[in-house]
């Protein structure tokens, strides 16, 4: 059983509340705010409020930080210190030697961290995953998709767009990237393009557009006798197969030549997964986007 607690209330925490209560491996411990409108908003809910944040610690084994995140990291370490996990809700601006240091000292407490990215909980996403094997080229274009919180102007949509490519990739190592910048007069929606390679084999290329024009959310990987592609603003999967006589055809209606996934990106979703691997005894290496963004920062 996984005690959680979550520091701050808001309508993503009353969703957190839902996926705790729903499972049997989840125990809901209690709420920590400062808002006097949030405790009086929790009073009559049956859920305990806990008077300090190092009360809520005693009673978690994981900690959720959803409140505003200007205090995020250092709360963060000081769970990582009395030995909890921490789940980051929200995290918009890196600090990245702050981040480097939390990542150390959260391996030598034996904790797991996480920071939730909209783009890796995204339906699409995450259909297209199951049907890769040993993706060798990945083509990713990226503006800002329905539903999503990223800034497509800051570092968290750079650094969405690289564990993007880290999912895809299946590649655990770190890789070599050169990044471009067109910087834009007047406007500081500057497109960025990367390329990724890998040790292992695998290169990727990421053009992060700068602006929130629909269309530009896709995806293209390329493996074995095929490659698969995918549409996260119309939620569209088709697989391709390669023929020597014919080029690319379609694959059979049997293989899901093409799939429509529904939905957008859910805020609980990130959660879900981060207590599925803690539960499991698996290892969570989200933060590892501190490695790849500080190849180039």
């Amino acid at each position: 059983m996984i005690r959680i607690g979550i520091h701050g209330y808001n309508d993503a925490a009353e969703r957190f509340f839902d996926i705790i209560n729903n499972a049997n491996e989840l125990h809901l411990s209690g709420v920590q705010t400062n808002g006097l409108v949030e405790n009086a908003a929790l009073a009559d809910t049956g859920i305990s409020v806990f008077n300090s944040f190092n009360e809520l610690l005693s009673h978690s084994d994981l900690v959720v930080l959803n409140a505003a995140e200007a205090n995020a990291l250092p709360l963060a370490e000081k769970a990582i210190k009395y030995g909890k996990h921490v789940y980051i809700h929200r995290l918009r601006h890196f600090q990245d030697d702050y981040i480097g240091y939390l990542m150390n000292l959260a391996e030598e407490a034996s904790v797991k961290t996480c920071i939730h990215f909209d783009l890796l909980y995204h339906p699409v996403v995450m259909r297209l995953q199951a049907l890769l094997t040993d993706p060798q080229i990945v083509d990713v274009s990226l503006g800002r998709m329905e539903g999503s919180q990223e800034d497509v102007r800051g570092d968290r949509y750079l650094v969405a767009g690289m564990l993007l490519v880290k999912a895809l990739s299946r590649r655990a190592e770190v890789p070599r990237v050169q990044a471009q910048t067109l910087h834009r007069a007047e406007t500081n929606r500057s497109p960025v393009q990367l390329r990724v390679e890998y040790p292992s084999g695998c290169t990727a290329s990421v053009m992060l557009h700068g602006d929130a024009v629909p269309g530009h959310n896709r995806v293209r990987v390329y493996q074995d006798n095929g490659y698969v592609e995918a549409d996260l603003d119309f939620g569209l999967i088709a697989t391709q197969r390669y023929s020597d006589t014919q080029g690319p055809v379609p694959s059979s209606p049997g293989d899901d030549a093409l799939i429509n996934v529904e939905g957008e990106p859910k805020e609980e979703s990130g959660l879900v997964h981060f207590t599925n691997r803690l539960a499991s005894g698996g290892p969570e290496d989200y933060l590892t986007f501190y490695k790849l963004y500080d190849t180039i920062r």
